[in-house]
């Protein structure tokens, strides 16, 4: 399994944890709320379970789950 991709476990590698924490802390720093940082993230990420996560989180969080 490469460092570089979300692995099949349902568990984020070390670099799509480190992307996923810098996305939010750009989104959060620019004043998105929380789910659009998350949101932005799914649109932005080349890893596709690290979008699915995204966008799963952004659903909850509109949801306010």
């Amino acid at each position: 399994m490469s460092d570089a991709s979300p692995s099949t476990a349902g568990r984020l590698s070390a670099a799509a944890a480190s992307e996923m924490v810098n996305h939010l802390a750009a989104g959060m720093s620019a004043g998105l709320p929380l789910d659009e940082a998350f949101r932005a993230l799914a649109e932005e990420t080349q890893h596709p379970g690290l979008s699915r996560a995204a966008n799963q989180i952004a659903d909850e969080l509109h949801r306010g789950a």
